[in-house]
């Protein structure tokens, strides 16, 4: 730009200089010369312009150039990582892949060993409960005779040296029981096996408890209490007569009662068929009935009283005893004998029923030709034809199918009903 500007400057001053001493043509000259030289001036100009933003355009081409070869050292760098993340995921994808296929296998066999071993827990917590129950029995029956023993030091000096050994190995199979069962769970059908021995020791020694031990266990409530006057009111077990051992609530109060039936809160159904009659349900710490089988084994030839405990919806309470009670044996569908009665709870409520064979829903024995008593008021009873007391009713009505005692006093549906026998 300075020697463009110099040179405007020395046509300028030769054109003046050549003003001065030229002829007219000259001067003519001149002008066309002096056109067209700022015309070219003028374009060196614009060409200088266009150089100069040219120079700027490269220089800005040159840092986008700059930016782009950094931008493509990124992703040469971005590709190089993105093959490395790649066969990386493949080689994880193969690892899962046999991962995946172990795991399938593992879950096959785990869901075939579950299969079989809930079938073994199954079967054997059915097992264990069976024993616990039994263990939970004999506990009963040897607090009993413990408590009944105490007063004769020779019978319980015999009892001890024929059981001692015996209740220690039950004591200690019932130990290793549990921790072969704990092993078990840890290791699975290894141990099964073991337990499985363990289990027909611990039955073996419980057989042999109960053989052996039958002839020093009560047969009733009364015997403990013979044995010992200050048993207190509870579940003890009792050995009847030709029955199998049964849990029975013991009322210590006079002289030691067998109590056979209990009815408090309708907690148990007592609408119930033939043979649960027969063998008893419930539970005798709560609502039970003991079982008719072993209510014929404890009045059978012996001399028994009953008593019958009654508390109305008006908490009125009140009793009624019969001398000479029993029943009879299945054969004669457990008939109802009851002798003379005393008390305040009115006696023809059951001496309606005296003579009479015992009724279920499935087994129809009442005197009426055209009801089945035992469905039309949902109980069971040595129904007449039909009924004046209804003890084993429905406990949630107070109607003729509910818990009714006739000749009650007062109001006739009972709240709580309490049947017990002393024999002598």
């Amino acid at each position: 730009m300075e020697s463009f500007s110099a040179f405007f400057i020395l046509v300028v001053c030769i054109s003046s200089v050549s003003g001065d001493t030229s002829s007219d043509d000259g001067r003519g000259n001149m002008n066309v010369f002096q056109k067209e030289l700022l015309v070219q001036m003028k374009k060196l100009s614009n060409a200088q312009e266009n150089i100069s933003r040219s120079v700027d355009n490269y220089d800005l081409f040159r840092a986008m150039s700059d930016k782009i070869d950094n931008l493509e050292e990124e992703n040469k760098k971005l590709k190089r990582g993105l093959e490395i993340l790649m066969n990386n995921t493949i080689l994880e994808k193969k690892r899962t892949e046999s991962n995946t296929e172990k795991l399938n296998a593992l879950h096959s066999f785990m869901s075939s060993f579950n299969i079989d071993a809930m079938r073994n827990i199954s079967d054997l917590e059915a097992m264990i409960r069976d024993n616990k129950e039994t263990l939970n029995d004999i506990q009963v029956s040897t607090n009993g005779i413990q408590i009944a023993m105490s007063g004769n030091i020779s019978l319980m000096d015999k009892f001890r040296v024929s059981h001692g050994n015996i209740l220690n190995e039950v004591s200690n199979s019932l130990r290793d029981l549990e921790i072969t069962t704990k092993t078990y769970e840890r290791f699975g059908n290894d141990s099964f096996a073991k337990l499985e021995m363990e289990l027909n020791v611990l039955s073996g020694s419980l057989k042999k408890l109960n053989e052996s031990s039958f002839r020093f266990f009560p047969k009733d409530c009364q015997d403990i209490q013979k044995t010992f006057p200050v048993s207190k009111n509870g579940v003890y077990r009792i050995y009847p007569y030709d029955s199998e051992a049964a849990n029975a609530y013991c009322d210590m109060t006079n002289g030691g009662w067998t109590v056979f039936q209990r009815r408090q809160n309708g907690k148990t159904n007592f609408y119930r068929g033939w043979n649960e009659y027969k063998s008893g349900f419930g539970s005798p710490g709560d609502e039970y009935w003991l079982g008719n089988s072993y209510i014929h084994s404890l009045t059978i030839n012996r001399n028994c009283t009953l008593r019958i405990d009654l508390t109305n919806w008006d908490n009125i309470s009140r009793y009624a005893t019969y001398t000479d009670f029993r029943i009879e044996n299945e054969a004669d569908n457990y008939r109802l004998r009851i002798g003379s009665y005393s008390g305040n709870a009115g006696h023809y409520s059951l001496s309606y029923h005296n003579n009479q064979e015992f009724t279920t829903k499935d087994r129809d024995n009442d005197k009426s030709s055209s009801r089945h008593c035992a469905v039309l008021y949902t109980g069971a009873w040595w129904y007449n034809a039909c009924h004046h007391s209804n003890l084993n009713g429905d406990y949630s009505v107070r109607n003729d199918k509910g818990v009714r005692w006739w000749s009650y006093p007062s109001s006739d549906f009972m709240k709580t009903t309490t049947m017990k026998l002393k024999c002598t």
